[in-house]
């Protein structure tokens, strides 16, 4: 189950590529100054969730890698988080190292209208705003000691997901550590939270959804440049996906835990990217709205003539990481059906900043109460089999979805959650089922070679007909 959640998330989600500086045009750069902490938005935004995290200094991956700390060589051991990390990891494996392949090289030559010319040189792998994503991209004035630490060739490495390390590096053996909370652990020393969800998806999302400053505009998605569609558990499973750590905080329902938060958190950030986006002149934002309203076949019979009318010209927004809120909430967030008409008709930026301002409240609300829950119960007293069956028949009596990311989106719930069942009754482990699964991924899979739903496979109806299926195993 866990390898079929990633099947129809992979067809469109893969390691950004990225841009590059040539000496014959303009260059597509945005320069970190020096004196913005690369951190900062996600630290601002950590507010929210109650931690005050301080911009501490990097200190880089090669102070992680003594073999008597987190280098034992061991595979996924323990005290070997830096050997799995450097030898199978593919923030390590492949986030850098793809800078330097051709659709790097064309996205550039796309951007910057640079003629497929071989003598023009083009490097990715030097451009500021790849490198914030596809490495661990640092001024120099926030890295300590002198001469500087942190590689851009060693990728995504360690203080990118767990923050810079000036002051944990050389506490965080000691005996006393032990006795100290994520929170003290943050906010004295600068270690980030990963063990709360809510912030460890909020902290994926800074790359994987996009932030201030990392941001995959349609400008850049038009140039090649993948769309980014995140949803954590997909990734947490993704058979590319090899973890370092285990999850030693949570139960047997921590799928469905980690399904709910991450659905909030992904909502969230996806909400504050757009915050930050509605500051440009260029408003609206093409990237915010469903690729497939605009780029789908024309012929008859496809997909997108299967939809539910619309106004002409209408955009259709919110339709990646809004579709299961209430669902993974388990309540009704009033501020999102009224945003979701205002962007219908984007230039009313008044209306629609008190609305996605609400709505951030009304998320963030809700999302410290589950991350609580989870911190509470996940261990001691999980999520019955009978609570975790409710939610899917909740999911499996929603009418057909309007669009393939909503399609898609109920699908990964599907596997989110059954997995957690299966993890609480082995016997619910079905080769039955599983199949169903596998025909469910096969209908939203795209076709090689494309950026989109195959239109002779997947329409709502169709994806629904499969779907329901799982009815008669799961549900008497």
């Amino acid at each position: 189950m866990k390898l079929l959640r990633c099947v129809a998330i992979v067809a469109l989600t893969g390691l950004a590529v990225g841009l590059a500086r040539s000496p014959a045009a303009p260059a597509y750069t945005v320069h970190t100054p020096g004196n913005v902490h690369p951190h900062q938005p996600l630290l601002n935004s950590a507010e929210s969730l109650g931690y005050q995290i301080p911009a501490f200094k990097f200190q880089g991956a090669s102070s992680c890698s003594a073999s008597g700390c987190h280098n034992g060589g061991i595979k996924q051991a323990e005290r070997s988080e830096f050997s799995t990390w450097a030898g199978y990891d593919p923030h390590k494996q492949k986030a850098y190292q793809v800078l330097f392949n051709e659709q790097s090289k064309r996205i550039v030559r796309n951007l910057n209208k640079i003629p497929n010319n071989p003598d023009v040189l083009v490097l990715a792998h030097r451009e500021t705003l790849c490198l914030k994503c596809h490495s661990t991209c640092v001024p120099g004035a926030f890295q300590s000691p002198v001469p500087l630490q942190v590689e851009i060739s060693d990728a995504v490495a360690c203080e990118a997901c767990h923050g810079a390390a000036e002051k944990y590096k050389t506490v965080h053996y000691l005996d006393e550590w032990k006795s100290l909370d994520r929170k003290q652990k943050a906010e004295q020393y600068g270690l980030f939270p990963t063990k709360d969800l809510a912030f460890r998806v909020r902290m994926c999302g800074s790359c994987h959804i996009g932030q201030e400053g990392s941001d995959v505009n349609h400008t850049l998605i038009a140039a090649g440049h993948p769309a980014l569609r995140f949803e954590y558990t997909s990734h947490h499973f993704h058979p590319e996906m090899t973890r370092h750590w285990t999850e030693k905080n949570y139960g047997p329902d921590f799928d469905a835990r980690a399904w709910e938060i991450g659905q909030l958190s992904s909502a969230r950030t996806a909400l504050e990217l757009m915050l930050t986006r509605m500051k440009s002149p260029e408003w609206p934002e093409l990237a915010e709205f469903n690729c497939f309203s605009c780029h789908h076949d024309l012929q008859p019979g496809g997909w997108k003539n299967a939809l539910p009318a619309q106004q002409a010209g209408s955009f259709r927004w919110g339709t990646w990481y809004d579709p299961l809120v209430d669902v993974a909430g388990g309540v009704k967030f009033t501020a999102l059906e009224p945003l979701t008409e205002q962007m219908k008709k984007p230039l009313a930026k008044d209306k629609i900043l008190v609305l996605a301002r609400e709505l951030l409240k009304q998320l963030d609300t809700r999302l410290i109460q589950l991350q609580c829950e989870a911190d509470r119960d996940s261990r001691t007293t999980p999520y019955t089999e009978d609570q975790l069956i409710a939610k899917v028949k909740t999911l499996l009596q929603m009418s057909a979805p309007e669009t393939w990311d909503g399609a898609t989106q109920r699908y990964l719930a599907a596997s989110s959650i059954y997995h957690s069942v299966t993890e609480i009754n082995p016997a619910r482990k079905d080769a039955d089922l599983q199949k169903r699964f596998t025909d469910m991924a096969d209908v939203l899979r795209f076709p090689i070679g494309y950026n989109s739903p195959s239109r002779d496979r997947f329409t709502p109806d169709e994806f629904q007909k499969t779907f329901s299926l799982l009815r008669q195993r799961l549900i008497p």
